[in-house]
């Protein structure tokens, strides 16, 4: 959905995880050369492989093909984004749409034979695919966050300032036949709110002000529209567009997405005895190798006791251990069953990189079989039946995986 009329367009869309609302006017202005859309795909499918995608975009106010420009930004890449492979990440689905949609406007500004009137546009953009915004910015619109009741903008504004104080774009789609992407991801968080924004807002606009007017608890689409209209007030004479978008809550971390969190962090160094990781306390060692250290340990504030997992400082650079290491959390992370031993998530923040898990008192497996070199087979059969029952649930994510 998005704005494909001179005056004002809204757009609303949501679903369980997302929420998104924007506006777009001409302001003072007889056309409105801005554009803004956003799609949440309806199929489950193409969500988890694809994600939700929104974005804004302004053409060249000098040229009088820049609301086609805009336009076109927009729902080409929107609508091309969504035909490139499943196989294919987000980075590399975005970039190569946005290369082609790059080279087809600046073939059409070069057979218009003239500089002034070319196929311009900036694009800002983020997909919102699991746990994670993908941000791919050209130009001087703008994509701000608003967490924990502060606005942070994410993205470099590509214009600059010349003699009569006029800005003039520096980077856009159409502009060359290279294209250079300004790309970052965003870890999520529920309450999440982003807000894209063009020139026409957020040059008159102060951060407090965006800040104070995107926070209120209004739909996201009249919020926008006041954001347009108290911009329009302040004396702004270009074109108005907001869009936001409300990051409702988030599905479970994909294995990929949690083996980058947790191996951006730090290795703690062997503990001994008495020490302590976060508010955990090591009271004993279980076992301490060349590549992993494990412990059991307890919770200072509760007072419950675990079993925490640590890689050896010396595997701080071997690939293979950090992947097999993360893997191990998300797998053991998907089952439930009361014959698998629960994964814990550990403290939000935290910046060292450990497992933890419930503790279970008794006999291990390997002592159990020294204890009873000559079992009945009665005996054997049940410890059996506990070792090889999987959870249904699991056995389906696996294929999933493999397939």
């Amino acid at each position: 959905m998005g704005n494909l009329a001179n005056q004002q367009a809204n757009t609303i869309l949501s679903t369980q995880h997302i929420a998104v609302g924007g506006y777009s006017h001409a302001g003072n202005k007889a056309i409105n050369q801005d554009a803004l859309m956003a799609k949440i795909p309806e199929k489950q499918y193409d969500l988890d492989f694809k994600g939700a995608i929104a974005c804004v975009a302004d053409g060249v106010s000098s040229s009088e093909h820049g609301q086609q420009a805009s336009h076109t930004a927009t729902t080409q890449f929107i609508l091309d984004y969504y035909s490139t492979p499943h196989s294919w990440g987000v980075k590399r689905s975005a970039c190569k749409v946005l290369s082609a949609l790059n080279s087809w406007l600046f073939q059409q500004s070069q057979a218009s034979n003239l500089p002034h009137n070319g196929y311009i546009s900036t694009l800002s953009s983020a997909i919102f695919k699991s746990n994670t915004a993908h941000l791919f910015h050209i130009g001087d619109s703008r994509i701000y966050l608003i967490r924990d009741e502060k606005i942070r903008l994410l993205t470099r504004d590509h214009s600059r300032k010349v003699m009569s104080q006029q800005q003039v774009l520096t980077r856009g789609l159409g502009m060359d036949n290279r294209l250079d992407i300004d790309y970052q991801t965003i870890n999520l968080k529920p309450g999440d709110r982003f807000l894209f924004t063009t020139d026409g807002v957020h040059d008159v606009l102060s951060h407090e002000r965006l800040f104070e007017l995107a926070s209120a608890e209004q739909p996201l689409a009249k919020v926008s529209q006041i954001l347009c209209e108290y911009a329009q007030l302040e004396g702004s004479q270009d074109n108005l567009t907001c869009l936001l978008v409300d990051i409702l809550s988030l599905p479970n971390l994909t294995p990929l997405e949690y083996k980058t969190r947790l191996l951006s962090k730090a290795i703690p160094p062997v503990l001994n005895v008495g020490q302590s990781i976060d508010h955990y306390k090591v009271t004993h060692i279980l076992h301490s190798g060349t590549r992993s250290h494990v412990y059991r340990v307890t919770d200072e504030h509760t007072q419950n006791e675990y079993v925490l997992k640590t890689l050896s400082p010396d595997a701080a650079d071997d690939t293979s251990a950090l992947t097999q290491f993360a893997n191990e959390y998300w797998v053991g992370n998907q089952l439930s069953s009361q014959h698998v031993m629960k994964v814990i998530a550990a403290p939000k923040g935290s910046p060292f990189c450990y497992q933890l898990y419930e503790y279970l008192s008794g006999t291990t497996l390997r002592q159990w079989m020294h204890d009873h070199p000559n079992p009945s087979l009665t005996d054997t059969r049940k410890i059996l039946e506990s070792i090889i029952k999987l959870p249904v649930s699991f056995s389906v994510r696996i294929w999933f995986i493999a397939t």
